[in-house]
């Protein structure tokens, strides 16, 4: 993906530290389909916005993507 469209793309997405089960649902969507480091974007972002669990969770979810 171009540099340009990447960074474009990035910032018509919504905010997913807003919506944690959003972020965790469109960051597999991503995974699945073999963009690894845009599902780890998006779990970053997500797991900026999460505290307790989740936070782990999520922080796990970001490894694994880069993994």
């Amino acid at each position: 993906m171009p540099v340009l469209f990447y960074w474009m793309r990035k910032l018509m997405d919504k905010d997913w530290a807003d919506d944690p089960a959003a972020g965790l649902e469109k960051g597999i969507r991503e995974f699945n389909a073999g963009d690894f480091y845009e599902a780890h974007d998006i779990w970053e972002e997500t797991w900026r916005g999460v505290r307790g669990p989740e936070r782990l969770f999520f922080q796990g979810m970001i490894q694994l993507a880069i993994g």
